[in-house]
């Protein structure tokens, strides 16, 4: 490979002919130190923030040490790799917030976190297809460790290379977001095979805590309270898998856990450290890569290789975690090393998902997520998650109702106007008076009394006739006309003159009972009414917060 010292500004100054001693640890220390001599040292004019560089690999950093030995002849060159080098800031949260959240394809957001901030160092081209929602950075974190997290979100890793530029122009180091590189099946290692390496360690521990009882803040019955259980498989869920004799319990107290989620975040990370495990530690060399099947000739730090141990039977796929890249008088090699628990990609069998996937168990696709903090779980836990159930109160599924017989069946009102239909039956009391009827009226009278009008002179005619046709004489009668004496009839007829005007004076009383009867009476009227029309408030007490569902 070619080494070039550039300067500064990224402006090639020679390609590294000499070569005496280069050594470039690459995800550990992430540093380099190389020694010339001091002749070329000289001419080369090289002084702090010239560069080490090998074109389209990430080999090389930034000088900012320079130290000459005591004889003069050689001088020792040394500073942080273009990896060490975004070891050197931090992510910070927004002023006023509690984390820094992104949203967008990944290589936008290297670009903002990155590269704006180490003044043209660093450049991003294009995208990478690989979309984040809503990740919230861990707080105060390095810019590495927080890409690289967030990365593995979405089993992507982060890709270095340092770019020469035009003809003539600056270079600059290209970073991009890649999705990891399973090589497990053409890069298998074990100590009884015929790749070369190093070192072959394996080792299984069975004797680690199962179930981890975490504590968070509140005191006795209020304390916040976590249980998480290793599952059969190595993942970490929430229901118990070993009981009895098989079961090794510990408390974790972590009394900041202001939430159950923190807690769960937390408690998970400190599970992972005491649980058992079946550890692989492998250093290799580049040369055993000639070996593989297909195109592959180099790894990068986050691949996966895999390892195997015929004697126990033990398989296990894990991560590069560290490349250390020698250079002497002029041999070149590369050694990778696998190791370490912190990314244990172990099974007994056989390889296993990445290990951000034990979330998988806890919160499974279709699950539901509830926090009072606006953050898509995504950022904490990987998968797609999408906003759910806003505005709306679940309900248990119910197999014999037909509105709630299967999941996310939506229904209900937040206001309802009652119709007639659905008002109780209910009568209105109506109130008035009316006229008293009854059988009969009180024992009562009415007095009366009055005089006649007069009347004028009047006569009554009036002929008597004997029926035999004898005679009326000797019959007598009174006789106005002579004066009111005493005459006899004459046959024929006969007449008695009016006395003239007269009057006549009654008197009397009316009394007694009236006969039994009734009064019909008939009432008609509106009530006055009362009420706005409105709608009713339908829902029960609540208390809000913010719920999520897994998608993907």
């Amino acid at each position: 490979m070619d080494f070039i010292i550039a300067d500064s500004e990224g402006l090639e100054v020679a390609l590294l002919k000499e070569r005496q001693y280069i050594d470039i640890d690459i995800g550990n220390t992430n540093d380099f130190e190389m020694q010339l001599s001091f002749e070329l040292y000289k001419s080369l004019g090289i002084s702090d923030g010239y560069r080490l560089c090998v074109p389209n690999e990430e080999y090389g950093g930034i000088i900012d040490k320079i130290k000459t030995s005591t004889n003069g002849q050689t001088v020792t060159l040394s500073g942080p790799t273009w990896r060490g080098l975004l070891t050197k800031k931090i992510i910070e949260p927004p002023e006023g917030q509690a984390y820094r959240i992104v949203s967008g394809d990944a290589n936008a957001i290297i670009d903002t976190v990155a590269c704006d901030t180490y003044g043209g160092i660093f450049d991003v081209d294009g995208t990478s297809g690989i979309l984040l929602q809503d990740y919230a950075f861990d707080r105060y974190v390095d810019v590495l460790a927080g890409l690289e997290k967030m990365l593995l979100t979405k089993d992507a890793r982060l890709d270095i290379r340092y770019d020469s530029g035009e003809a003539n122009g600056s270079g600059f180091v290209s970073l991009s977001a890649v999705p990891i590189h399973d090589y497990s099946e053409e890069l298998e290692y074990s100590k009884d095979g015929t790749l070369a390496f190093l070192n072959f360690e394996m080792e299984k521990y069975t004797g680690g805590i199962n179930h981890l009882i975490c504590l968070g803040k509140g005191e006795l019955t209020e304390r916040l309270v976590v249980h998480l259980y290793v599952q059969e498989d190595g993942s970490i869920g929430q229901t118990p898998f070993y009981t009895g004799k098989d079961e090794r319990a510990q408390v974790y107290d972590y009394s900041n856990a202001e939430t159950a989620d923190a807690l769960l975040e937390a408690g998970i990370d400190r599970l992972k450290e005491l649980m058992s495990y079946t550890n692989m530690d492998m250093s290799l060399y580049n040369s055993s890569l000639a070996g593989m099947r297909g195109d592959v000739t180099d790894v990068a730090i986050g691949d996966i290789v895999g390892g195997r141990d015929y004697d126990t039977g033990i398989y296990m796929s894990k991560q590069i975690t560290e490349k250390i890249i020698h250079v002497s008088n002029g041999n070149e090699s590369i050694e990778y090393k696998v190791g370490g628990n912190t990314l244990n990609r172990s099974s007994a069998t056989a390889p296993v998902q990445p290990e951000e996937n034990i979330v998988d168990k806890v919160y499974p696709v279709g699950s539901i997520y509830l926090s009072v903090n606006n953050v898509n779980p995504g950022t904490l836990f990987g998968g797609t998650w999408t906003a759910w159930g806003s505005g709306r109160v679940p309900v248990g599924v119910n197999a014999s109702d037909t509105d709630l017989n299967a999941a996310e069946k939506t229904g209900g009102e937040k206001t309802h106007k009652l119709t007639a239909t659905e008002m109780p039956s209910h009568t209105h009391t109506f109130s008035g008076s009316a006229v008293n009827t009854g059988n009969q009226s009180a024992n009562h009278t009415h007095g009366f009394s009055g005089t006649t009008g007069g009347a004028g002179a009047h006569v009554h005619n009036y002929v008597l006739t004997p029926n035999d046709g004898g005679s009326l004489t000797g019959l007598w009668v009174p006789d106005t006309s002579v004066g009111n004496k005493k005459t006899s009839f004459q046959s024929g007829s006969k007449y008695m003159q009016s006395a003239g005007a007269h009057t006549h004076t009654i008197s009397g009383n009316t009394g007694g009972q009236s006969a039994n009867h009734t009064h019909s009476v008939t009432a008609k009227g509106t009530n006055t009414s009362t009420g706005g029309n409105g709608s009713h408030n339908n829902m029960q007490p609540y208390i809000t917060c913010y719920m999520w569902k897994r998608t993907a």
